[in-house]
């Protein structure tokens, strides 16, 4: 869990993520951390547009990973 404390520790409150296992996701959720969900973009730069268009939704369970 090592991410979610470098991230906190350096006033990240949003990351954008394709997907991640349920323990990260926790993690980052506990850490006052949101995960924003993108399995669309193709590059940061798409990313960062949707973002900022408010396009992307928060990561749920549905999108951790399972293996």
């Amino acid at each position: 869990m090592r991410p979610v404390g470098i991230l906190s520790e350096a006033g990240i409150d949003a990351i954008v993520a394709v997907g991640m296992g349920m323990r990260p996701m926790q993690g980052f959720a506990a850490a006052g951390i949101t995960v924003l969900h993108d399995a669309e973009s193709a590059t940061v730069g798409a990313a960062a547009e949707r973002i900022a268009a408010g396009q992307l939704d928060a990561m749920g369970p549905e999108h951790a990973c399972r293996h």
